[in-house]
């Protein structure tokens, strides 16, 4: 079988075929007949193509020095890279192909990620590999998810982690979809997103909302604090954070000391902090009756939840290992436990030139939530663990002060994370660890 015979067997007149020797335009002629070939000769004249393309490259640059490998020796690879750049109105796609062509395809209205995704599966029906690179945005991991029930490879990337030159530069859709089709998504610095499980996501969505209402509560405090601090008569009765009910005994106690519109205002901020403060309260019980309910179902499976693990260690409350195992969530997806502790962000970043030896303090990568949770929990381990490994190490710098506590105490929370991070995955506990509620073995139905 040849191309002549691919195009009698379907409706493209053999003539509209470049002679040989011209080769530069074959390119156009293939996006325009390939998507009315039949199934069964797309595999075999995109290989075909594909191959034309590879050795017209070679010839041109069998002439030219240099240091790599030529490209008539390079094996042809079945897999290919595509860039989206996701805009509100428009996605724009760029694909590198193999054989060093790229489309550049631009897709509007309602029903883009449609059309965008169909465009990768003519692809994919082609027996390619096709690995799709975006950067995570807006639409989350929402795509990601689509396009593996698609069978296709989506990769997600945070922006913060290319790296760009300080030059000024254009920048246009085209070019960022073009430069997210650039990536080489297998090199070592390639750097993606982890895509969670739609529980998972759920967990992480519920720790949110938390700390919005927290937020609001507290910014609610601030709001009626800074009314009082207008009247002098009035910051002697209330000069701190307080509840709802102290602060409606106050809301009485000030009424003279401040004119009736900021008495009434008091009053309506008092309100909204009840109502704040309600929902915080249900959303938190929605969140302890979600952990129970899992928990049984894995226990009644024959499992041991993460968060039994982590609690049955003194100094580590059920909370706290709830909040890890909830913002974490699937621990084993870390290669090692130095990956494990550079996910909290309590890494060194090294500052060495010539002579010059320190650092810059540590990276303060990934959620501050958990870094803050992780240095709590050292302390903790510290007080309620003195016979510790850990805790031996690190008791005489701790027990300095000044710069040399505050560079122990974080060491101990990073290697107390790795620690826990080889106890719940390889089942080696921290040397010295006081456990004092043991978690039962069970036995699987």
């Amino acid at each position: 079988m040849n191309v002549n015979s691919i195009a009698q067997s379907t409706v493209i007149n053999p003539s509209d075929f470049p002679r040989r020797g011209e080769c530069v335009s074959i390119g156009k002629i293939i996006d325009d007949i390939l998507p009315e070939l039949e199934e069964h000769t797309h595999t075999y004249f995109t290989t075909l193509v594909d191959q034309m393309r590879v050795d017209q490259q070679a010839h041109q640059h069998d002439s030219v020095e240099s240091a790599r490998i030529p490209l008539h020796q390079q094996p042809v690879r079945n897999e290919m890279t595509a860039g989206i750049d996701m805009g509100d109105d428009l996605w724009v796609l760029c694909i590198q192909r193999p054989c060093g062509k790229e489309s550049t395809y631009q897709f509007r209205s309602h029903d883009k990620e449609r059309r965008c995704y169909e465009k990768l599966l003519l692809w994919r029906r082609r027996s390619y590999i096709v690995h799709v690179v975006y950067e995570a945005g807006r639409y989350g991991f929402t795509p990601a998810r689509e396009m593996r029930e698609l069978k296709l490879e989506p990769h997600i990337v945070a922006p913060n982690k290319f790296e760009f030159t300080r030059k000024r530069r254009p920048k246009t859709d085209k070019l960022d979809a073009r430069f997210l089709s650039l990536q080489d998504v297998h090199g070592p610095r390639f750097s993606e997103v982890y895509v969670p499980t739609l529980d998972e996501e759920d967990d992480r969505r519920m720790l949110a909302e938390e700390r919005r209402l927290k937020k609001d509560s507290k910014r609610r405090n601030q709001q009626i604090l800074s009314l009082i601090q207008l009247y002098p008569a009035a910051r002697g009765i209330a000069g701190k954070f307080r509840t709802v009910d102290a602060w409606r005994e106050v809301h009485n106690d000030v009424a003279l000391a401040m004119s009736a519109t900021a008495h009434k205002s008091m009053g309506n901020m008092i309100h909204q902090l009840a109502e704040e403060q309600k929902l915080l309260d249900e959303h938190q019980q929605a969140m302890t009756e979600r952990a129970e309910a899992r928990e049984n179902a894995q226990r009644a499976a024959g499992e041991v939840p993460t968060s039994d693990l982590l609690a049955q260690f003194r100094g580590i409350a059920i909370g706290s290992g709830r909040l890890f195992c909830w913002r974490l969530g699937c621990w084993t997806r870390f290669k090692n436990g130095k990956k494990f502790g550079n996910y909290f962000g309590l890494a060194p970043l090294p500052d060495i030139s010539c002579t010059k030896r320190g650092d810059r303090g540590i990276s303060k990568a990934g959620a501050g939530e958990l870094r803050h949770r992780a240095v709590q929990l050292a302390w903790l381990w510290k007080r309620h663990q003195p016979d510790s490994e850990l805790t031996k190490r690190w008791l005489p710098q701790l027990n300095l002060g000044g710069k040399a506590r505050r560079i122990a105490i974080v060491a101990l929370a990073r290697q107390l994370m790795v620690a826990l991070w080889r106890y719940v995955v390889k089942g080696e506990a921290p040397a010295g660890a006081v456990i004092n509620r043991p978690v039962p073995v069970l036995a699987k139905p």
